[in-house]
């Protein structure tokens, strides 16, 4: 079959014979040769150094670097990476591939791949030109998370055989003083105080190390460190959307946390809830996306399955196989799920009306009596109306008023401007699963299908997700890619680990406890901290990684030097709904009149007590600190407004504002400098009877109050050159303050080793 005049023309003022394809270009069979023949010497896993960090061997890590380099950006040639680069001019610095690289190109093969880009860059079945074998054998080992002794060791072991495969050594043991900052700021997010790590590093007891941990991870300083991270994932905050309270699900977040409730269970909470924020916190998930499912949809993939599908939502994806049919077939299960406002009664007052009455309360405490009592009561009367009638006047405004209905019937459906052949615009479509099989039951509500589906101990996903996000918590860098895009257990750099660690949280029951207990005692997490190659490489986890502390442990390690008994202060107190309880079901202004009555009465009683039994006199209590005025109240980040104003020490520091998964930062910058070197944060941490003055003040010598600062703000001892330095500048003052706020602007300090 001859090909069209207009090609023939074209291919014979270009000077070549240009293939015609009546089917789309095949990628392993067209494209695969070429890149074989001129990148894979120094673009696979045959070279000695991967150039650029670029791999084209392997579909996993193309689409890795699709995500951050655009390097095959579907249907556009002129953005991808790749065909700029074989695209350039022979003797260009950048042309690929250079001149002792490969075999160059010719204009027909170039041609060739621009127009693979131009149909979609399709991949079709290959994954990679490096022979893949999924670890069976550990698939198929039995685990007993229970012991964790016996769990640990083959974690060790699992990531000692892929170190000594890649002759690699692994990094010497951390010493004590080393181990225990980490394992606080890990485990509750914060350093230990001068008495902890004293504690700690003098003991002889050979299971000192285990016993910690147990005690870490049961304290409410972990339920606050990990209230922390969820918010930061789950992207919590006092205002869910524009009308929506958060304080309910901000709550239900914290106390699941300090119950240990098992993630599975938490998770079908979160995907399939029902009710109102008061009596059903967990609708807060959906709710947070008010107004916006799809938003919704996007992150209940990317937090639970480690999988980016938003951009699915109008397109095909361009760095990943999902369709946009994949996507609404994905989004259909939670179709049932809506959301009402829920209106009180309303209030059959009129301000004239609540003036008058209030008018005639008022002087009725004008009225002259000799009853001490009845004064009390009718002033008391006049406060309780006050405030009743103006919870009143503003239910009808009342944030949180909302209910979610979970429905019996899926409505998904197609967008109207679908544009793909395998759908129509608006059509019904059944729910579909992104990994695996669903077990579909026809009396269960579309939700709770998703949910069992999505928290079923088969669902690998699942498993692998939730086990990388808290070994990337514990040791610093994830096992099986980024958080929100996790790899497939064979294409992890560690296959046999990312087998193993899924199958621990199995095992453990989703005990998130439990899992970084395990991860707490290995061998590996007590080696000395190491450091990436280069940035985004895989970590082969020599120790753990070395990384900045968060904003959050940023704060609160402030808060340990500042505030004493700084954990005895993390609250788990419901809101308060008495108010709200209160104006309920009134509807008249007479209603109000009687509870303000009332309300005067009980309190009349208290305030006669009082008087005839008056109360020692005590002395005030002082507190032994003074909060920092640009920073409000001193206390553990857990405890402040969800999130922090702009401004604030945690926002300098990375806090997320809480409009992405996962959206915190941990860079260093020049306002965290100067916030370090200005604050008046200072001031509280070395005014007067702090932990830290106190301990300092322990010592008398120049030399023991340096150990002290070095023990309690960098969690070591001081070097012999730290303590030929630093005694020679302070020359017998005495002037610790100043070494301290020296210490506490240093890098080191705000590093996890």
């Amino acid at each position: 079959m001859k090909p069209p005049l207009h090609l023939s023309l074209l291919a014979a003022l270009l000077g070549m014979a240009a293939p015609v394809h009546a089917e789309k270009i095949d990628f392993e069979k067209e494209i695969l040769p070429l890149l074989d023949a001129s990148c894979f010497k120094c673009h696979s896993a045959r070279a000695k150094k991967v150039k650029g960090d670029v791999r084209l061997d392997d579909l996993a890590a193309i689409r890795a670097k699709a995500r951050t380099d655009n390097l095959v950006f579907p249907h556009k040639p002129e953005k991808s990476t790749l065909y700029k680069r074989i695209a350039l001019p022979e003797g260009d610095d950048d042309a690929m591939p250079p001149s002792d690289g490969g075999r160059r190109l010719t204009e027909e093969q170039i041609a060739l791949v621009k127009k693979w880009i131009e149909e979609g860059a399709q991949f079709g079945e290959w994954k990679s030109a490096v022979a893949k074998e999924k670890p069976v054998a550990i698939e198929q080992e039995a685990v007993n998370a229970a012991d964790v002794a016996a769990t640990a060791k083959r974690i060790d072991e699992l990531v000692e055989a892929a170190l000594a495969a890649k002759k690699l050594a692994r990094n010497p043991a951390a010493a004590d003083d080393v181990w225990c900052r980490r394992v606080y700021l890990d485990l509750v997010g914060r350093i230990p105080t001068y008495e902890e790590i004293i504690a700690f590093t003098k003991s002889s007891d050979p299971r000192k190390r285990v016993k910690l941990i147990d005690t870490l991870l049961a304290s409410n300083g972990h339920a606050s460190t990990m209230f922390n991270y969820w918010c930061d994932t789950l992207r919590a905050r006092d205002r869910l959307a524009d009308n929506v309270r958060g304080d309910f699900y901000l709550n239900y977040i914290k106390t699941s946390l300090r119950d240990n409730k098992p993630y599975d269970k938490w998770v079908r909470e979160l995907v399939s809830p029902e009710g109102d924020l008061t009596a059903s916190p967990a609708v807060g998930f959906y709710l947070r996306d008010q107004g916006n499912r799809f938003a919704s949809v996007d992150n209940t993939a990317t937090i639970f399955l480690g999988t980016l599908i938003g951009c699915a939502q109008c397109h095909d994806h361009p760095y990943d196989k999902w369709t946009r049919k994949d996507y609404h077939q994905f989004a259909a299960w939670t179709s049932a799920l809506t959301d009402q406002r829920v209106q009180p009664p309303p209030a059959k007052m009129e301000r004239t009306e609540v003036e008058g009455i209030r008018a005639k309360l008022e002087s009725e405490t004008e009225k002259r009596t000799t009853s001490q009592r009845k004064q009390i009561e009718r002033r008391l009367a006049v406060t309780a109306f006050d405030e009743l009638s103006r919870q009143m006047m503003r239910r009808d405004n009342r944030q949180g008023s909302f209910i979610l209905n979970n429905g019996s019937q899926a409505a998904g459906k197609l967008p109207a401007d679908y544009q793909y052949p395998d759908g129509k615009p608006n059509e019904a479509i059944p729910p579909a699963v992104l990994f695996g099989q669903v077990n579909a039951e026809t009396k269960q509500r579309p939700a709770d299908t998703f949910a069992a589906w999505l928290t079923a101990p088969d669902n690998t996903r699942f498993a692998l997700t939730i086990a990388n996000r808290m070994w990337a918590r514990i040791m610093g860098a994830p096992f099986a890619g980024p958080v929100e895009t996790v790899r497939d257990v064979e294409d992890c750099a560690n296959p046999p680990l990312a087998a193993y660690l899924a199958k621990v949280m199995v095992a453990a029951k989703f005990d998130l406890r439990q899992f970084q207990r395990i991860v707490a005692n290995t061998r590996t997490y007590a080696r000395q901290s190491g450091t990436l190659a280069t940035t985004g490489a895989d970590y082969d986890f020599p120790g753990p990684l070395l990384r900045r502390m968060s904003a959050e442990q940023a704060w609160d390690s402030m808060m340990t030097l500042a505030v004493p008994n700084l954990d005895a202060k993390i609250s788990f107190t419901p809101p308060d709904t008495s108010a709200q309880e209160e104006t309920e079901s009134v509807s008249g202004v007479e209603e109000i009149v009687e509870m303000a009555k009332d309300k005067a009465h009980e309190g009349a009683k208290a305030e006669m007590k009082l008087i005839r039994h008056p109360p020692r006199p005590e002395r005030a209590k002082k507190e032994p600190y003074a909060p920092a005025p640009e920073f409000g109240a001193l206390t553990r980040a857990s405890e402040l407004r969800q999130p922090a104003p702009e401004g604030h020490f945690l926002r300098t520091f990375g806090q997320s504002n809480r409009e992405v998964a996962d959206g915190g930062w941990r860079s260093g910058t020049v306002p965290q400098t100067l916030m370090m070197l200005n604050s008046t944060l200072f001031n509280a941490v070395l005014q007067k009877d702090t932990p830290l003055s106190a301990a300092l003040k322990s010592n008398s010598s120049d030399s023991g109050r340096l150990h002290v600062a070095y023990l309690s703000i960098l969690g070591r001892q001081p070097t012999i050159e730290d303590m030929r330095l630093i005694s020679g500048a302070l020359n017998g003052t005495g002037n610790t303050m100043a070494i301290t706020h020296t210490l506490l602007g240093t890098r080191q300090f705000l590093f996890i080793q």
